[in-house]
């Protein structure tokens, strides 16, 4: 069976290529379990949690995957987590990865 189409959305706030070199191994992790997966930089000041849903919106998304990478608790207690807000408010369902 085929997948739907796969977009790898890799947000940044500072570097289009800093995200796209995070995202290359994911890429190639799909293209060789034959994924035709396309990825998609943005770099943006907005809230990270809603630009990845409102990008899940527009593309009537069926499941978002996502890393779940930790910060230091300092950092997370004054800026919030992403993984956490995503958790709280995606309508959509939610595969998340460490």
């Amino acid at each position: 069976q085929r997948l739907s189409p796969l977009e790898l959305l890799c947000v940044d706030r500072d570097s289009r290529e800093e995200a796209e070199r995070c995202a290359e191994p994911a890429l190639r992790y799909l293209g060789s379990h034959g994924a035709d997966a396309k990825l998609n930089a943005i770099i943006t000041d907005d809230p990270i949690d809603e630009v990845i849903l409102d990008r899940a919106r527009e593309m009537e998304a069926q499941l978002i995957v996502m890393g779940a990478y930790g910060r230091p608790r300092v950092l997370e207690f004054f800026l919030g987590s992403v993984t956490q807000r995503m958790i709280e408010t995606s309508p959509i369902p939610l595969l998340l990865s460490h």
